[in-house]
């Protein structure tokens, strides 16, 4: 288990002191000059001027032509690390840093750097693992695994940063430190030794941080987001979702007859993280499928596909779906349930054979839906954006849905976007010769 805890003031002063100060003099006085580049957490580079860009809600087709591509350092996979919002892409990357990116040209409107020391991975450097930032109002909060430098004969400690940013202005609005063991002698390490981390949600009060090593090693970290100090953290539980004031996620289950600890899907009070509910799962793991919605958790677990009351974990509606999970005895389990919620309204969950449509304001039953038949066969989707569904048919051609009714819409969009928004729509294409990594490849909406 990781032993979380926040550094010790003292330690955590001089530790931090060098990257701070230039936090403290971009957060409190306009010293320095303002096109000089980030290099601590905090020192956002110049903000950048765009020209006035054209707006759709929804838009209906895309230029022919793609417009940038977006570059990330190494990424894994792009679309893992960036999140689309209406006016910019916002990135963290293995290498420690966090950034407001223009989708047509890449530059960074602002970008700021975690103070902590990228992970050293054997054979590959600074393969750090990390997960989009989450906005919530005007503050964008992404997490980063990382070390703290030794001080004197105090080894080096792996630790977690939360920085939260300000998205008006760039600047560093606050950021915690995280404790979490000292690390290897050797600065090295085993990909299987680094924690998965992510901001898994951010409220108007608080900050939920998760991190494993593996199913078996896990933490939760709920942060206050006005004193920036640890509310609560559970070394026996990872936060896979918030919806409403419950945080959802999986801790170990009940032993068995044999002595084999199963998983348990639970429900902490997002206040002092008290037991609100649990259920004993089969299978190793839920998926989560469907973030930013708070009044529903959609999820797939072991041949079952669920839509979820977050406070008090009995499902509105689920079904036993044989074609939820793997693809044959020995195989593994394979999720192959998606959901893509519009931002507005509905949120559209299929698997290979299936399609079904929710609206958020009776969940149920879904408000529509179709098996494949000769009539019809579900598109791949590959994004949703204010009622409209993108995806690909099956001769591989950019098509669109209603999201509202599942009808097809007419006119050819001419790409199937992987993020979309009013101005642009993003395609995700695989990186020739290599595994789990894409390209953004960046389109003007042109209606």
């Amino acid at each position: 288990m990781f032993m979380p805890q926040l550094l010790d003031e003292r330690r955590r002063t001089a530790l931090l002191a060098a990257g701070m100060a230039m936090v403290a003099c971009a957060v409190m006085t306009s010293c320095g000059s303002s096109s000089s580049e980030s290099s601590a957490a905090g020192s956002p580079s110049a903000a950048t001027t765009t020209a006035p860009r054209a707006s759709f809600d929804p838009p209906k087709t895309f230029g022919t032509q793609a417009a940038a591509k977006i570059a990330i350092p190494d990424p894994q996979n792009w679309s893992r690390e960036c999140a689309l919002a209406d006016s910019d892409l916002k990135c963290t990357s293995r290498r420690g840093w966090m950034s407001a990116l223009d989708p047509a040209s890449g530059t960074a409107a602002w970008k700021v750097s975690s103070t902590l020391t990228p992970v050293e991975v054997s054979p590959s450097p600074n393969y750090g693992v990390v997960s989009a930032p989450v906005t919530q109002g005007t503050t964008v909060v992404g997490a980063f695994a990382g070390v703290v430098a030794a001080v004197g004969t105090a080894p080096a400690q792996d630790a977690i940063e939360v920085v939260a940013v300000d998205t008006t202005t760039g600047k560093l609005a606050w950021n915690a430190v995280l404790n979490i063991g000292a690390s290897p002698q050797d600065g090295r390490r085993a990909m299987a030794d680094i924690p998965a981390v992510s901001v898994v949600g951010v409220t108007d009060t608080s900050v939920v941080v998760g991190a494993s090593l593996g199913w078996k090693k896990r933490s939760t970290w709920v942060l206050d987001r006005a004193t920036h100090q640890v509310k609560w953290q559970n070394n026996d539980f990872l936060a896979k979702y918030v919806g409403g004031d419950t945080v959802i996620g999986e801790a170990p289950g009940t032993p068995d007859m044999l002595g084999s600890v199963g998983v348990a899907r639970k429900g902490l009070a997002l206040a002092d993280g008290h037991d609100r509910w649990t259920t004993e799962m089969r299978g190793n793991e839920t998926a989560y499928l469907a973030p930013s919605v708070s009044n529903a958790v959609f999820v797939v677990s072991y041949k079952k596909f669920a839509v979820l009351d977050p406070t008090t974990g009995t499902a509105m509606y689920s079904i036993d779906d044989p074609d939820a999970n793997g693809t044959g005895a020995g195989l593994g389990m394979t999720t192959t349930w998606k959901c893509y919620y519009d931002n507005r309204q509905t949120v559209t969950c299929q698997n290979k054979s299936q399609v079904a449509g929710f609206d958020l304001s009776n969940l149920t039953t879904p408000a529509w839906g179709f098996r494949a038949d000769s009539h019809r066969v579900p598109p791949t989707i590959t994004a949703a954006y204010h009622g409209v569904l993108y995806g690909l048919n099956t001769s591989n051609q950019p098509i669109m849905l209603d999201a509202t009714t599942g009808k097809d819409l007419p006119g050819n969009p001419g790409i199937a976007p992987a993020m979309v928004n009013r101005s642009y729509g993003i395609v995700s294409t695989p990186v020739p010769l290599s595994i789990n990594e894409t390209n953004g490849i960046v389109y003007r909406a042109t209606s």
